[in-house]
């Protein structure tokens, strides 16, 4: 049986801004204590008022599966130069996190890696918790397989 994830709302008002980094501190409270040790996040939705007409990257920092030629931080989607709301993906990006991340940084950059810094943003994240005993499962036959 899969887990029921969880989903949680940023607003930048109630962000640390650091130029085009976002940072929240979230209450441990927010999350359910009976998951797994590490969860897969992705950008489920974005609403962004902004002043730019070019297509928008937001990044997550902390991520274990995703690298970027540039060093950047991962990225979690991008948004339509045409429509801010919608996301542009064929299929959602999934990045694989520890649990229950006390601090969550976003940034967002337009295509050419400037920064950029919306006027208001939301940011809807979706957190997909693995199974304690699929986790351990895979890692197993990970290791019996490299031998």
């Amino acid at each position: 049986m899969q887990a029921i994830p969880e989903y949680l709302a940023l607003y930048k008002d109630n962000a640390i801004v650091d130029g085009n980094k976002l940072s929240w501190n979230v209450q441990q409270s927010y999350y359910t204590n009976s998951r797994g040790p590490i969860c897969y996040v992705s950008l489920v939705s974005c609403a962004m008022d902004t002043n730019d007409t070019d297509q928008i990257i937001v990044k997550y920092h902390g991520s274990q599966n995703q690298n970027t030629t540039d060093r950047q931080p991962s990225v979690i989607g991008m948004m339509d130069k045409k429509n801010f709301s919608s996301l542009q993906s064929a299929e959602p990006i999934k990045l694989l996190i520890s649990s229950r991340p006390q601090n969550i940084t976003i940034q967002t950059n337009l295509v050419d890696n400037t920064a950029h810094v919306p006027t208001d943003a939301v940011f809807v994240l979706k957190f997909e918790y693995l199974d304690a005993k699929e986790q351990t499962n895979n890692l197993i036959n990970q290791e019996y397989s490299k031998l």
